[in-house]
């Protein structure tokens, strides 16, 4: 990615990890989720999306006390030197919880498969960018990235696993392609 960069790429780069760091996403999420809680009839979605964003905070601050790897050399950093551990990417993961939990969130309910197909190309479109911008900034090694997508796929999976065990379980929730007791005529 090196022999790859030029100005106008390095400002689409600092743009998304400005994006998905960690000062704009909490406040987008912030957003989302108050928004989505006043919009929708309950607030368990919107609740369950901040939830998985605040585990993968506390889950990736822990692993990088643990690992403690150090991030690629400084002079390869595009957006000032950065002295932190790097596994896993932080921005990465962060980008991955939010858009592949609340694109499962989202759709998960809705009876047309190919919204949902949709929002998950554009999901997987938003963390490839992601991950691109982290390694293409000089911050990450590309195991980094790859460990932080990881990461997101089994918070995504408890993310499903709790929403699936909590609509079986309660009157009147839409389980995808059938309606629940509460829904028949």
């Amino acid at each position: 990615l090196v022999s790859l960069r030029s100005e106008t790429l390095t400002a689409v780069m600092i743009f998304l990890a400005v994006v998905f760091g960690p000062v704009a996403l909490p406040v987008i999420v912030l957003v989302v989720t108050v928004v989505w809680g006043f919009a929708a009839k309950h607030a368990w979605r919107p609740i369950m999306l901040a939830a998985a964003m605040l585990a993968g905070v506390v889950i990736s601050q822990i692993i990088l006390a643990i690992v403690q790897r150090s991030r690629p050399p400084v002079d390869l950093m595009l957006f000032g030197a950065d002295h932190t551990f790097s596994f896993p990417s932080g921005h990465v993961l962060g980008a991955c919880d939010f858009l592949l939990v609340t694109t499962f969130l989202v759709f998960s309910r809705r009876e047309n498969p190919t919204s949902a197909v949709f929002g998950f190309v554009g999901a997987g479109i938003g963390i490839v960018l992601a991950a691109v911008s982290r390694l293409y900034l000089g911050y990450h090694w590309f195991s980094d990235a790859l460990a932080s997508i990881t990461l997101s796929f089994l918070i995504l999976g408890a993310v499903i696993a709790l929403d699936t065990w909590r609509t079986a379980r309660i009157p009147g929730e839409r389980i995808t392609g059938e309606l629940s007791k509460a829904d028949t005529p």
